[in-house]
C-alpha cells in the first residue's frame, strides 16, 4: 500500500527526540520516548518550531474561501473559531442574486450608519469586531456585523484568516499546508529543540531560515493570479476581478 511522503505529528516528534536522544529503538525503528515527561517536551518542541513557522509569512493556505448564511433581521454573525480577521477582499453573494459585493469597512462606520435609525435592505457594508470574551472563552473571537440588517437569506462568501489548533494527536493530525511545507516545519522544530537542549542558535537555525524561504518562495508561487487592466497577471487580492468588476458577480 503507498505510503504517503508527509509527516504526520508522530513523524515529527521522533525526528525531534531523536535529537534530543529519547527516541525509543527498543522496536529496532525509532519511536516515539516511552518516558511521559520526555514524550511532552518533544511534543512542545514540535509545536513551538509549528507556531514558528505559521507565523514566519502571510501563507496563503491560510486564507481559505468561509461561507456565512445571512439570515433575514440579523446583523451580527460569529466567525468561526481561528479566524482572527477578513484577510482578502470583500464578501460576495451568489451570482444568481445580481447583487454587488459587501465592502468591509471600519466598524465606526457601520456604528454610525446605525445611530441615524434602523435600515434593512441587502447588505454593502460588513465590518470585522472582537467578540466580547467570556470566561469559558478560549482566546480572542471574531464576529462580523452587516449593514444594512439582511432583509434575506443569502450564502455569502469570504477570505479568512485562520490559525490552526496546535497538534495533539500523534498518528490524525498533520501540518496544515501540504507536504511541501514539511521541511521547513521541521527544521523550524529542530532549530527550536537545538536552542532548548544547547540553549543557542546555530547550524539548525540556519537550516530553519533557509526552509523557510523556500517555502515562502512555493507559496507564492502557489497564489492564484487574476487579470489587470493591462492583461498582466498580478498577485490575488480578492475575489477574481477584471477591471475592478467581480468575476464571480458576473458569472
Amino acid at each position: 500500500m503507498p505510503v504517503s511522503l508527509g509527516l504526520n505529528f508522530r513523524s515529527i516528534v521522533i525526528r525531534v527526540a531523536e535529537f534530543l536522544g529519547t527516541a525509543d529503538y527498543s522496536g529496532g525503528a525509532a519511536a516515539v520516548p516511552t518516558d511521559a515527561h520526555d514524550l511532552d517536551l518533544a511534543k512542545r518542541i514540535v509545536n513551538d518550531g509549528y507556531r514558528r513557522f505559521l507565523g514566519e509569512s502571510d501563507w496563503h493556505f491560510l486564507n481559505p474561501i468561509h461561507s456565512l448564511t445571512l439570515i433575514a433581521d440579523q446583523a451580527t454573525y460569529d466567525l468561526p473559531e481561528g479566524a482572527y480577521q477578513v484577510n482578502m477582499g470583500p464578501w460576495t453573494y451568489p451570482s444568481e442574486a445580481g447583487l454587488p459585493r459587501i465592502n468591509v469597512c471600519d466598524e465606526v462606520v457601520i456604528r454610525e450608519l446605525e445611530a441615524t435609525g434602523t435600515s434593512s435592505g441587502d447588505p454593502t457594508l460588513a465590518a470585522i469586531r472582537p467578540k466580547s470574551v467570556h470566561a469559558t472563552d478560549f482566546g480572542t473571537r471574531w464576529e462580523v456585523v452587516f449593514w444594512p440588517t439582511p432583509q434575506s437569506v443569502y450564502v455569502i462568501q469570504t477570505r479568512l484568516s485562520i490559525w490552526p489548533d496546535q497538534m495533539t494527536d500523534l498518528d490524525y493530525h498533520r501540518p496544515i499546508g501540504g507536504p511541501q511545507h514539511d521541511d521547513a516545519i521541521v527544521a523550524c522544530a529542530m532549530a527550536a529543540a537545538d536552542l532548548t537542549r544547547n540553549d543557542r542558535l546555530g547550524q539548525l537555525e540556519a537550516a530553519a531560515q533557509m526552509a523557510l524561504k523556500r517555502s515562502r518562495d512555493m507559496d507564492h508561487r502557489s497564489v492564484p493570479r487574476r487579470l489587470s487592466p493591462s492583461s498582466r497577471f498580478v498577485r490575488y487580492t480578492g475575489v477574481d476581478t477584471y477591471e475592478g468588476v467581480s468575476i464571480q458577480d458576473t458569472e
